[in-house]
C-alpha cells in the first residue's frame, strides 16, 4: 500500500506487511557469475576451524578405534561476494540451499579414519553470515532499498554435526595404569594446501567427563604439518585416563586372594601333601583362565603389557610352590603315613593287607594328625 517499515524488519521472518512483501526476495548472496568460480577458493583464503566435541560414543580398544559426535565450525572471508541486508542477529543471516551451492566452501579430510572421509556441504550443513562490517546503500536506480555488505568484512560461518569412527593407537604398555591420547585430525587436501591456510579457532568438550572405562582428563587443539609435503592439519587431542577401582576389584584383588590361599598350603602338615599339590594346581588353573579372558579383552600387541607381567608373576608363584613342596616331600622319610584320597596310607609298605588296615585305622590317624 506504499507504507514503509524500518529496514530491521526486512527479512526478519516476521510478516510486518499485509501482502508479506517484506519477507519476499530475501536473497542474501550476490555474486558476479562471470568472475566467480565456486570450485576455486578466494585469494589467500584463511579458514578458522573450531570443534565442539558433543560426546564420545564408543571406545573400542580391540578394534583400535573410537567414535565421536561433534560439531565442526569453519569460518572464512570471501571478498568476491556481496551480501544483502544482513541482520545483527546471527541466525537471521542463514543461506538457503541454492545460495550454498553458489559459493566456495572449504572441505577438510578426516585424516585418521579408515577411508579418509571428507567434510561435505549438504542439507545438514548450515551457513550463516556474521555481520561485522559497515554497509553501503544501493543506488537510486534500484527499486528496492538494500543495504550492501562486502564479503571481505563479513565472514561466512559453516557448521555441521558429524559422527565419525576415528583410528586411535592405544598404548597398552602400562595397562591398567595407562593414559591414552586419541586424536581427531582435520587436514587440508593436497591440491588446496598452497591456496588455503587453516588455523585453530577454539574447541570445547560438551559431553560427560566420566565414561564407561575411562574419564576425559584433558582436551587440546593445535595445528600440525603432516608428512614430508607439510600438509596442513588441525588436531583435536583427547586425553583419556582410566579409573583404577574396577580393575583393582576384577584383576588384582582376585589374583592376590588366590595366591594367599595357595601360599597358605605351606602351613599344612606333611600328612596333607596331596591337598597341597591339588590346591596350588587349582589356583594355577583359575589364574590361567583369568589370564586368557583378560588378554582377549585387550588389543593384540607385540609387546608385553603390565597386566601380562602381573598375571605371569602370579602364575609362577603356585608353580614354584608345587616344585618346592615336591622337593621337600622327596627329602622326607619314605616310611610315613599320608592322606591318599581320604584314606591313610603308609608309604614304603608293599603289603596289600596293610592298605586295608590303614583304611580301618584312618579316622584314628587323622584325629591324631589334627
Amino acid at each position: 500500500d506504499g507504507s514503509c517499515i524500518p529496514m530491521v524488519g526486512r527479512c526478519d521472518r516476521n510478516n510486518d506487511c499485509v501482502d508479506i512483501s517484506d519477507e519476499k526476495g530475501c536473497k542474501i548472496v550476490v555474486i558476479d557469475p562471470n568472475n566467480y568460480i565456486p570450485e576455486n577458493p578466494p585469494k589467500n583464503a584463511l579458514v578458522k576451524v573450531k570443534v565442539e566435541l558433543i560426546k564420545i560414543l564408543e571406545i573400542a580398544e580391540v578394534e583400535m578405534k573410537y567414535r565421536t559426535q561433534y560439531t565442526l565450525y569453519q569460518e572464512w572471508l570471501d571478498p568476491r561476494i556481496t551480501f544483502n541486508n544482513l541482520h545483527g542477529n546471527y541466525y537471521l543471516n542463514s543461506l538457503v540451499e541454492e545460495e550454498k551451492n553458489m559459493i566456495w566452501t572449504p572441505r577438510l579430510i578426516l585424516d585418521n579414519t579408515d577411508k579418509k572421509t571428507r567434510t561435505t556441504t549438504d542439507l545438514e550443513s548450515v551457513i550463516f553470515v556474521k555481520r561485522e562490517g559497515n554497509f553501503t546503500r544501493n543506488t537510486i536506480a534500484s527499486i528496492d532499498n538494500i543495504y550492501l555488505f562486502e564479503g571481505q568484512n563479513n565472514p561466512l560461518d559453516m557448521n555441521r554435526v558429524y559422527e565419525t569412527d576415528w583410528v586411535c593407537d592405544y598404548a597398552m604398555n602400562w595397562f591398567p595404569f595407562d593414559t591414552q591420547k586419541c586424536q581427531m585430525i582435520f587436514a587440508l587436501s593436497k591440491d588446496m594446501n598452497s591456496f588455503v591456510e587453516i588455523i585453530p579457532n577454539g574447541h570445547a568438550y560438551l559431553g560427560p567427563v566420566e565414561l564407561t572405562q575411562y574419564f576425559v582428563r584433558d582436551t587440546e587443539m593445535f595445528p600440525e604439518m603432516l608428512g614430508e609435503e607439510k600438509q596442513q592439519a588441525i588436531v583435536l587431542e583427547v586425553t583419556l585416563g582410566r579409573r583404577l577401582l574396577g580393575t583393582l576389584l576384577t584383576i588384582f584383588l582376585p589374583t592376590i586372594l588366590l595366591n594367599i590361599i595357595g601360599h597358605a598350603t605351606n602351613y599344612f602338615k606333611p600328612f596333607f601333601f596331596e591337598a597341597v599339590v591339588s590346591v596350588n594346581l587349582t589356583v594355577m588353573l583359575v589364574l590361567t583362565t583369568m589370564f586368557i579372558n583378560i588378554s582377549n579383552q585387550l588389543p593384540k600387541t607385540s609387546y608385553i603389557k603390565m597386566t601380562d607381567v602381573w598375571l605371569i608373576f602370579n602364575l609362577c608363584l603356585p608353580f614354584t610352590e608345587v616344585l618346592l613342596h615336591t622337593y621337600k616331600d622327596y627329602l622326607r622319610d619314605e616310611n610315613r603315613e599320608v592322606n591318599h584320597h581320604g584314606r591313610v596310607r603308609t608309604l614304603g609298605d608293599e603289603d596289600e593287607t596293610d592298605v586295608e588296615n590303614d583304611a580301618e585305622q584312618g579316622p584314628h590317624v587323622l584325629q591324631n594328625n589334627w
